[in-house]
């Protein structure tokens, strides 16, 4: 699927990557700027196989509310304002910039894992699914230990 991104598209995705990540920002900004990447970064990985599942929807709906502790409302909004972005946006460098800035290594570890529970919901792993989380490890510094560390304790949870 190509998308065309206008200015005011990119000005948009630009404007959110360095309000999340400014000194300047507020605790709540910042909060928000981290669920908003984490969302970005699961729908990332349900997009991957290039096939929507109803259970990766709902397993990352799961994923927000445990990481996050948000209520259905809040990830309802969190989910509509980050499709729109998701479609616009060019590189995963933007979202795992500010988990990288805001998070540390356990809290991008936590991430993983949900991000492993998401490709794990429809039953099976697919090799796109595999290669966007391995990607989005390693930009998130996540060693190859990590990474196989969170498929695991998906897999585990999700049996």
């Amino acid at each position: 699927m190509k998308v065309n991104l206008t200015v005011p598209m990119l000005t948009s995705i630009r404007s959110f990557v360095r309000a999340a990540i400014s000194p300047e920002t507020s605790d709540e900004d910042q909060r928000v700027g981290i669920q908003m990447a984490a969302t970005l970064l699961l729908l990332e990985v349900a997009a991957a196989d290039f096939e929507e599942q109803p259970e990766e929807r709902v397993a990352i709906r799961s994923a927000l509310q445990k990481a996050f502790d948000l209520n259905m409302e809040t990830i309802e909004s969190l989910l509509t304002e980050a499709e729109q972005q998701h479609d616009a946006a060019t590189s995963l460098f933007e979202y795992t910039r500010i988990l990288n800035e805001q998070c540390d290594q356990q809290q991008k570890f936590e991430i993983l894992i949900q991000l492993w529970s998401v490709a794990f919901a429809d039953g099976s792993i697919d090799k796109y699914e595999d290669h966007r989380i391995r990607r989005i490890a390693d930009l998130l510094y996540l060693s190859h230990r990590e990474f196989i560390q969170a498929k695991h304790l998906a897999q585990q949870k999700g049996s």
